[in-house]
């Protein structure tokens, strides 16, 4: 019984403990990037490596659209999601958002809308998300154009997650492997080219092809890609098509 006794002591002791060392964390709030994992192939060679990756960048492409495309986009939102690292406030609070001029190769007004700058995390929350509109400039085509963004201190937030207090968007505007190629599409559509790609853009009624998860939900998810295949097989049977190492490419 005293034994008990002195074990139960020992645990009320070790929660004040706790409790106490809870109460009295004074390491200031944090924010950092939340990006979404993008190189689906860690997730098809190594599980282990797929658990250590982090996304860094988010990749956009306009598709190469013709002007008079009906899916053609004079500008798109990319939005960025920034997490706390620390406590909830019952008050709002701002984070800061930085161009890095030196890293990027984009032009502030060409290829993407002036940021403001601070944003607000509002109170009793720990994640929020950003806009950062991108413009379809003429100057962009097959090789991509970065924009790295930077949180920045400021008096409510200092930075945390080394190596997650920055992001990149990779603008394109030519067709480009979507980042969800290989979790979503292989399986349907096969290895991907840009030959192919334009394939399916030429054989699918005009429908964009999915980069994101959302993009994929919002075309039509499992059974409307699928429905790519047929059509896609076909003009490849009926045509000799070149992948960019002149490889034919195959029906699949």
């Amino acid at each position: 019984m005293r034994n008990y006794i002195y074990l139960m002591l020992g645990f009320v002791f070790f929660l004040s403990c706790e409790e106490s060392d809870l109460t009295n964390f004074t390491e200031p709030d944090a924010v950092y990037f939340q990006l979404e994992k993008t190189d689906y192939s860690l997730y098809h060679t190594s599980w282990f490596n797929w658990l250590k990756y982090e996304g860094d960048s988010v990749t956009y492409s306009f598709g190469g659209l013709p002007i008079d495309h009906p899916d053609y986009k004079e500008k798109d939102t990319i939005w960025l999601q920034v997490n706390v690292l620390g406590r909830i406030s019952s008050l709002d609070r701002n984070y800061k958002v930085e161009v890095n001029p030196g890293e990027s190769t984009t032009d502030e007004s060409v290829h993407y809308e002036p940021l403001e700058g601070q944003y607000t995390m509002e109170a009793d929350t720990v994640n929020t998300s950003f806009p950062v509109v991108i413009l379809n400039h003429e100057s962009l085509g097959e090789e991509p154009l970065s924009l790295y963004l930077n949180l920045a201190e400021n008096d409510d937030f200092t930075l945390g997650l080394e190596g997650r207090t920055h992001a990149r968007i990779l603008i394109y505007n030519d067709v480009t492997k979507p980042e969800i190629w290989d979790q979503f599409l292989y399986g349907h559509l096969g290895p991907y080219s840009k030959a192919k790609h334009k394939v399916i853009l030429m054989t699918n009624g005009g429908k964009i092809v999915p980069h994101t998860r959302n993009d994929y939900y919002a075309v039509g998810g499992y059974w409307e890609i699928r429905s790519w295949r047929a059509p896609m097989n076909e003009y490849l049977e009926a045509n000799e098509v070149y992948d960019e190492n002149g490889n034919r490419v195959e029906p699949w």
